[in-house]
């Protein structure tokens, strides 16, 4: 999966696809750049060595995934009535049918910041919340593909999405904060 206004660095494919032969399921470390080049931050620490990500980690990046997948693990693809964090679910049910989704920890994705897209809009911590609500009610429904025994971690998971997204929007809104990829970075130099 390749969003229009991002890129995959050329080696990508040849460096996943023996990985997703073995498990099915497999993505690379998701890069956010502003559109000059220059790194904002990536979803783990840079590395070579491939390990297992659970949907929790996966969510608590903050970052978006692309990954590569055998067809029997998509189910119904994108679920047509989320507007907003559809990848967040569809990567979770991904992870639910393979069991977990394999990490190799270099950065081969480059998710670009532009100033103009979707996720940068000012207004798009509103359509997150309203997303995140959405989500809440279809997993409290048992109408999502969850990973086994996570049920309870995933809906906490979740809220916890909801309450950093209300913290940036709040950051919006005060003029501290413009991209969702930004005011993480920020508030991981904050942190250390």
């Amino acid at each position: 999966i390749l969003d229009s206004d991002d890129t995959w660095r050329p080696e990508r494919l040849a460096a996943l696809l023996p990985l997703v032969e073995g498990t099915g399921l497999v993505c690379d470390n998701t890069c956010a750049m502003e559109p000059d080049g220059r790194v904002v931050a990536t979803a783990y620490p840079p590395g070579e060595v491939p390990w297992q990500i659970d949907a929790k980690t996966m969510m608590a990046s903050g970052m978006p995934h692309f990954p590569l997948f055998k067809r029997h693990l998509a189910g119904p693809g994108y679920r047509p009535e989320l507007r907003f964090a559809e990848d967040v679910v569809f990567n979770m049910e991904l992870i639910a049918r393979a069991g977990a989704m394999t990490l190799l920890p270099q950065p081969l994705t480059h998710y670009i910041q532009r100033p103009d897209s979707a996720t940068n809009a000012t207004d798009a911590w509103q359509r997150a919340e309203a997303a995140y609500e959405q989500i809440l009610g279809l997993l409290q429904g048992g109408e999502l593909a969850v990973p086994k025994g996570q049920g309870a971690a995933i809906i906490n998971t979740f809220m916890e999405k909801r309450a950093l997204n209300l913290a940036f929007g709040r950051a919006v809104q005060s003029g501290r904060a413009t991209t969702f990829q930004g005011f993480l970075a920020a508030r991981q130099l904050d942190t250390n």
